[in-house]
């Protein structure tokens, strides 16, 4: 058998893109921005960049400690999801 369509053309091999869609590169690209945000605002709140006044230290530190750890956590998530992406 030839390979020939319909029109008797011949069909063009189809191959696999080893390139990521844009939709994946999107959202890592926002994923990884997102990280930055959150370990950059945790950062800021500790060391008092915006100036609070001392009756809401409390609030800045757990603030400041959550956003971190939220930070790390959406890397780690991140990261997790793009390995897996690359074994597929």
């Amino acid at each position: 058998m030839s390979n020939l369509s319909e029109t008797g053309r011949p069909e063009r091999p189809t191959r696999k893109s080893s390139l990521p869609s844009t939709r994946t590169l999107l959202g890592v690209t926002f994923g990884i921005f997102m990280v930055i945000i959150y370990v950059g605002m945790g950062v800021l709140l500790l060391i008092n960049f915006f100036d609070w006044s001392t009756d809401w230290a409390w609030t800045r530190y757990i603030v400041g400690i959550v956003l971190i750890v939220y930070g790390f956590f959406r890397a780690w998530r991140q990261y997790k999801d793009f390995t897996r992406r690359d074994d597929e």
